[in-house]
């Protein structure tokens, strides 16, 4: 991720979502589902039209996050959003610009072995997804 100051984007990503990678920027995390999705190059959805991607992190308790990144004066969305069968939807903006997404999965997608359920296909089939972690209020790190 490009910065202008790595060292202190680095650490508010460490202080404020645990996300807690060394020097390499190696992250360990607990294997799940994850959202990869593709938009339409008009999208308003990232903010910004100069962001290009958004990283979107799970978290556990959506509202927990949320007030623990407000407590440290992140700048965080006033809005979530529900999507049924996905879960909860919130964001927030790191200290370079760049918005973040918070994604706290719905029962089903927590169920669904294989990977993310599909919301809108009839509840068939679970999409593979990568696997990333994560991020846990108040943890300081992922676990």
């Amino acid at each position: 991720m490009r910065a202008a100051d790595p060292v202190a984007l680095g650490a508010w990503y460490r202080d404020c979502l645990g996300l807690d990678a060394d020097e390499n920027g190696l992250w360990h995390q607990e294997a799940g589902v994850t959202v990869f999705a593709t938009f339409e190059s008009e999208t308003e959805y990232f903010g910004s039209r100069a962001q290009q991607t958004m990283l979107n992190f799970r978290v556990r308790d959506l509202d927990a996050m949320i007030a623990q990144l407000r407590a440290k004066g992140a700048d965080v969305a006033g809005e979530t959003q529900d999507m049924e069968g996905v879960g909860r939807f919130g964001w927030v903006t790191d200290p370079e610009g760049n918005r973040v997404e918070l994604w706290q999965p719905s029962e089903l997608c927590r169920r669904c072995r294989g990977g993310l359920q599909a919301a809108g296909r009839g509840g068939e089939g679970c999409y593979q997804g990568l696997e990333l972690g994560w991020l846990v209020a108040d943890a300081g790190h992922g676990d």
